[in-house]
């Protein structure tokens, strides 16, 4: 009888937090696989008060996959996140080849201001700080890219402005 009572008592606990009482059901929740930061500066002429963003994968040998292409980003986009799926960007299922296929490929992160453009890349082992050279055999179900900082500061030469951006690529998937 007591034993019972425990049981239903988890149960209810379960239930009451949301949680699950059966280890082996998905929950359905976002699972970071991987994070990296990026930075990146740049020079525009004042007056500029936004830049375009985008996340691109170079593989060694193999056509480019492009991300966010010439997102717009300002000051009030801070901390925004910006998430490529399958069903919201053609070059998804290539990105995530290209993440799993287990061959050091590059990621970059464009900060474009103007006609010129700036970017940080990284391989995905260093990005990621991974131990292995990429994400082979993981489920990827998005990758989102957040902007953490950007800002507009003048040089002390005329009209000319230092931009200064960080980024944070996380890729993941749905338990």
């Amino acid at each position: 009888m007591a034993l019972g009572v425990r049981y239903a008592a988890l149960l209810l606990a379960a239930g009451l937090a949301g949680g699950c009482a059966d280890p082996d059901v998905a929950s359905n929740e976002p699972l970071v696989i991987a994070t990296g930061k990026i930075d990146a500066a740049n020079r525009c002429s004042d007056p500029c008060d936004n830049v375009r963003m985008s996340l691109r994968l170079f593989p060694a040998n193999h056509q480019m996959a492009s991300f966010f292409d010439d997102q717009l980003v300002t000051e009030a986009d801070e901390g925004r996140r910006f998430r490529a799926t399958v069903d919201t960007d053609d070059d998804f299922l290539w990105a995530v080849r290209l993440l799993t296929n287990g061959e050091e490929d590059r990621v970059q992160v464009m900060v474009l201001v103007g006609p010129s453009g700036a970017g940080n890349g990284l391989s995905e082992a260093d990005l990621f700080a991974l131990t292995t050279v990429d994400l082979k055999s993981e489920q990827i179900d998005w990758i989102d890219l957040v902007l953490e900082s950007l800002s507009f500061t003048p040089t002390g030469v005329a009209g000319e402005m230092l931009v200064e951006t960080t980024a944070r690529i996380e890729v993941g998937r749905t338990t």
